[in-house]
């Protein structure tokens, strides 16, 4: 396997590798990993995200914890033709919580288990802590996830069964994240949320996504589309593709497509209004009263992450793009009958975005395009029951039988 050293991404101190450093202990900013890319391979015999060894911060294979994520399908996409592109699906849905954030909770639990901790923590009431109380478990860690109030019961009943305590904190989101900042800062604990000033291993776990797509699909494609919230993926992937680059592995860097909600779209108004720091993203005045949306997972005023993903999809020669709740229902709708892939909201926004882009004319006819689909839709569909309007047609054993036939295709007595 190869080697890696951590440094301050700040002030360029290099950082031991143990005991765990979250930020730069000289400067307090953040950490990034460098590796032996002359002598890194992609083809370890170890299984999922775990073939890339050499590219993630583990010293030795036999801290590995793992639930089989990684090696999710690319799949060529029957909607292509129609949108006018080359396409192709990253379905993430078959991850082992049904979602991308496996890949980086697994390198996440597989430090803090090496490095001596007996429990994790998070703030989530979604994909995040779903996965980080998965491996812990795993891993044989305790686990505690802290909610906001009035959080869905929906959300929170998947993470007790993984043995994860939940605590409900009497308050919202930011009076649970100052909660949850003091009990690190006090008392140390290990936090597993999915930004990089919050745990930099879970970022590099991230990267694996960049290494599955180009080896699939035989190169860099032209495009990769990737859901926003935070932005920590979107930036890590783009780490990951600098690494391919710099190995060798191709030639060019495909152009970046970062997707958010239209209300809750930070990255878009900074693509507008030339911003580029993280003051320039917590200075947009968003209102107080922005409007609920299906796109929960995404639906950030604050992207932790924005300044690297600005920074990547800049440096690709990409774009930002929006989509609406109203945009998101039929896209999901679409992807499901036309693919047989039934996802979350919030991967839905990866075909609103697709359309918009060759309807502009910016991704043309003969174009690859690699569009990431985020999560299955299995555990969101609480989400939808009361925004989706499903056909039910009923029948009496008396009058169905044609009406069934028909509804298979079949050719009907009433039809001929």
């Amino acid at each position: 396997m190869g080697s890696y050293t951590i440094v301050c991404a700040d002030c360029g101190a290099t950082v031991p590798n143990a005991p765990y450093h979250r930020v730069c202990p000289v400067c307090g900013g953040g950490l990034a990993f460098r590796y032996d890319l002359t002598s890194a391979r992609l083809d370890r015999d170890l299984p999922g995200i775990w073939r890339f060894i050499d590219l993630l911060p583990l010293d030795d294979p036999a801290e590995i914890v793992t639930l089989g994520e990684g090696n999710t399908p690319l799949l060529p996409a029957r909607l292509g033709p129609e949108l006018g592109c080359r396409l192709a699906w990253k379905y993430e849905g078959t991850n082992p919580t049904g979602a991308q954030k496996d890949r980086g909770l697994a390198v996440a639990i597989a430090k803090g288990h090496a490095f001596g901790y007996g429990g994790a923590i998070i703030a989530s009431t979604g994909s995040a802590g779903l996965s980080s109380a998965a491996y812990a478990a795993r891993a044989g860690m305790r686990h505690a996830t802290l909610v906001s109030r009035g959080a869905p019961l929906e959300r929170v009943i998947p993470m007790a069964m993984l043995g994860s305590r939940i605590v409900e904190v009497d308050g919202t989101i930011e009076d649970t994240l100052e909660l949850l900042a003091a009990l690190r800062d006090r008392y140390g604990a290990y936090e597993t949320s999915t930004y990089r000033r919050a745990n930099p291993y879970q970022s590099e776990g991230a990267k694996t996504l960049a290494y599955e797509i180009v080896l699939q699909h035989g190169g860099a494609p032209d495009w990769i589309v990737i859901p926003v919230g935070g932005g920590g993926t979107l930036g890590s992937v783009s780490r990951g593709l600098h690494d391919l680059l710099e190995m060798g592995v191709i030639d060019r860097l495909p152009r970046l497509i970062g997707v958010q909600p239209a209300d809750y779209d930070a990255l878009a108004i900074a693509e507008e209004n030339g911003l580029s720091t993280e003051a320039d993203l917590l200075s947009i005045p968003f209102p107080n009263d922005l409007p609920p949306t299906l796109l929960v997972k995404l639906a950030h005023t604050f992207p932790h992450d924005g300044v690297e993903a600005l920074h990547a999809i800049r440096d690709s020669g990409g774009v930002v793009a929006t989509a609406t709740d109203e945009e998101v229902l039929a896209a999901q709708a679409e992807i499901g009958a036309g693919e047989g892939l039934y996802v979350e909201p919030s991967s839905a926004v990866s075909l609103v975005a697709v359309r918009k882009l060759t309807e502009a004319g910016r991704i043309g006819p003969e174009e690859s395009v690699v569009a990431v689909l985020t999560g299955s839709g299995h555990r969101e569909t609480h989400v939808l029951a009361g925004r989706r309007q499903i056909e039910i047609e009923r029948v009496s054993p008396a009058d169905g039988l044609e009406r069934l036939a028909e509804a298979c295709g079949l050719e009907t007595e009433v039809a001929r």
